[in-house]
């Protein structure tokens, strides 16, 4: 009997303790799904609120895009509004984003039982609000937007009942900005203006042409040898060269590459994250390359492997990320790939087996913008799968010289495949057993 008593107690216990494990684990799984899916977390500033927003304002398709503009409501959250009826003011609340704190979870409502105080909002960059924001059914939630006209009565109303809770807009004040650029027509950014064609209008120009000058061929192999280092890594198929020498340069000016590559630019503006050393080219670039490149959105010069007759086609129509990765696989996932360092470039970059320029490798110098950038110091996985999927960044910095004393390279996956201009191509020949 005291048998049967001891293995009662002993199932019990075990039993309790399995239970007490499960709920346990389960819970540890809850709060860290939470996490990965909190991309607006409370500390979140204006220009990742913008970024997410962007993302997030892709759902509502291409046409109803253009009349969508992301608003940042500070600790309320973020919405994105629309013109519906494209008579230039916005009327409708797209989509709601309340604020979540870093474990996934809504604020702490720091509003009144009577709901969230009315929110201005600026939607036309010019400083003054235009629109606001209106909890109308006291729920904690924005759901209703209105007019100016209506926006000054709405404050009125909300200062008469409750003073000091509507909140005015003032010019840089953060938490009501929105970006202006967003909702700017596709394609409305002017041509660079170091372009010998820099004068034709944009939105109707269709042209091709290439410049070949001293300038640029000095310029270009200043960078393209002053990043050079004799570093292999397992993507080399080659010998190591000693060298880089130019042997060909032309700067590219195509503009309907130029257009997308510059539409999706300007969406990107304010959706920068700075990380800490920016790519090496940026140092060795002349003043009008530096100069040319926008702060705001990370966008930088970096490097592309190829072959000559690659290179004309990629200049001629843009990346094809259904190729990429053809020459030497893709570590950071799908996507095009970057170099800081010419000597990695070339790693991937392939000679002609016949033509003009048989013999002869190719490599691109294009314009990247990078966005929100994922800095991954450690080895490719289910980790950084994981990380990029929550949706919160544009590209992939494989940075393999923090662990391994190699090479960082920069990634565009698919859905960013728009943010590369390929500007200048390059035709090289490898130097070998140079004799200094």
């Amino acid at each position: 009997m005291e048998d049967q008593s001891s293995l009662f107690w002993v199932v019990f216990i075990a039993t309790g303790v399995t239970v007490v494990t499960t709920g346990i684990c389960l819970c540890v799984l809850f709060v860290c799904w939470s996490g990965c899916s909190a991309c607006l977390p409370d500390e979140l500033d204006l220009r990742e609120c913008i970024n997410f927003l962007r993302r997030k304002r892709s759902r509502v398709g291409a046409e109803e895009a253009k009349r969508t503009v992301p608003v940042c409501l500070g600790r309320h959250g973020s919405a994105i509004l629309q013109d519906s009826n494209g008579d230039g003011q916005v009327d409708t609340i797209v989509e709601y984003v309340p604020r979540k704190s870093p474990q996934g979870k809504p604020s702490p409502k720091k509003s009144s039982p009577k709901g969230l105080p009315p929110f201005a909002v600026d939607t036309t960059g010019d400083g003054q609000a235009d629109s606001v924001l209106i909890d109308s059914k006291s729920a904690g939630l924005y759901d209703t937007v209105v007019s100016k006209d209506r926006a000054e009565l709405s404050f009125l109303a909300a200062q008469a009942a409750s003073p000091g809770r509507a909140k005015s807009p003032g010019r840089g004040q953060k938490g009501f900005l929105l970006e202006a650029e967003l909702a700017t027509p596709r394609g409305t950014e002017s041509f660079p203006s170091y372009w010998k064609t820099s004068s034709v209008p944009v939105g109707t120009a269709d042209f091709m042409k290439i410049a070949e000058t001293k300038y640029v061929f000095d310029s270009v192999k200043a960078l393209l040898q002053g990043t050079f280092e004799k570093i292999s890594t397992r993507d080399r198929r080659t010998k190591m060269p000693d060298a880089l020498e130019p042997v060909k340069i032309w700067r590219v000016e195509n503009a309907p590459v130029w257009q997308r590559y510059a539409s999706h630019r300007s969406e990107m503006s304010l959706a920068t994250s700075l990380f800490d050393t920016p790519p090496r080219t940026f140092r060795l670039l002349a003043k009008p390359m530096q100069n040319a490149l926008q702060d705001g959105v990370t966008e930088h010069y970096l490097f592309h492997g190829t072959s000559p007759s690659g290179a004309v086609g990629i200049t001629d129509q843009g990346f094809d990320v259904q190729r990429a990765g053809e020459n030497a696989g893709s570590l950071y996932g799908p996507g095009l790939y970057f170099a800081e360092k010419s000597s990695k470039s070339d790693e991937y970059a392939s000679e002609d087996k016949s033509g003009e320029y048989a013999g002869h490798c190719a490599m691109l110098l294009c314009r990247v913008v990078l966005g929100k950038v994922l800095h991954w110091q450690t080895e490719a996985g289910y980790k950084l799968q994981r990380e990029w999927a929550r949706g919160c960044y544009d590209s992939i910095l494989g940075d393999r010289e923090a662990f391994k004393g190699t090479y960082r390279e920069f990634v565009l996956p698919p859905e960013e495949a728009e943010g590369d201009y390929p500007e200048y191509i390059i035709i090289y020949k490898r130097i070998i057993n140079l004799v200094t």
